[in-house]
């Protein structure tokens, strides 16, 4: 996949993330947003701040590196770190649940205001790929904010972020789906 394939698919994924949110999940009533079918299971309200926690430093991270990127053509082939696409793998929403390290745990009383804080993330994500066209992605590297002893480049940041976000969105869309969650 090239630069430039990359990153629209990371705005097409992101950009569809947050048309789903907004039309499925924030018209709802708060009281829904924090409904758990069992004690195991997040509810819609920590599945989006689970997000918020994971994707913030990320933002802050790749913003750094977007402002250093050097020109590029987005027709070269993304070039992924073994760290970047073993982060990816475990994200993916085709796989099982992978544990969540601390930082990312979701409080179990998530603010009220966790939805318009996650829908402004995607927003400046998507703000962000779309200032990125036209940079290097394999080269703009940055330091993963939870361990910052592995470098990530730009372009696995904008595919984790939107490969991430779907694997939640589409366990809120399971959670909806249930017959108590109506």
């Amino acid at each position: 996949m090239t630069e430039a394939e990359a990153l629209r698919a990371s705005i097409e994924r992101l950009e569809s993330c947050l048309e789903r949110v907004e039309r499925q999940v924030m018209p709802l009533p708060l009281q829904q947003w924090l409904e758990k079918p069992d004690s195991d299971t997040w509810c819609l309200a920590e599945i989006a701040d689970h997000l918020v926690l994971a994707q913030g430093p990320y933002l802050e991270a790749m913003e750094m590196a977007r402002r250093h990127a050097v020109e590029g053509d987005g027709g070269a082939e993304l070039k992924g770190t073994f760290i970047g696409k073993a982060i990816i793998r475990a994200v993916d929403p085709s796989k099982v649940n992978t544990p969540v390290p601390g930082a990312m745990i979701p409080s179990k009383n998530p603010q009220s205001d966790v939805f318009d804080r996650l829908t402004k993330q995607w927003r400046d994500f998507i703000q962000m790929a779309k200032e990125s066209e036209g940079k290097n992605l394999s080269k703009a590297k940055f330091k993963n904010p939870f361990v910052p002893l592995f470098k990530l480049n730009l372009g696995e940041g904008f595919v984790l972020t939107g490969v991430h976000s779907e694997r939640h969105l589409l366990q809120m869309e399971a959670l909806l789906a249930e017959p108590d969650q109506k």
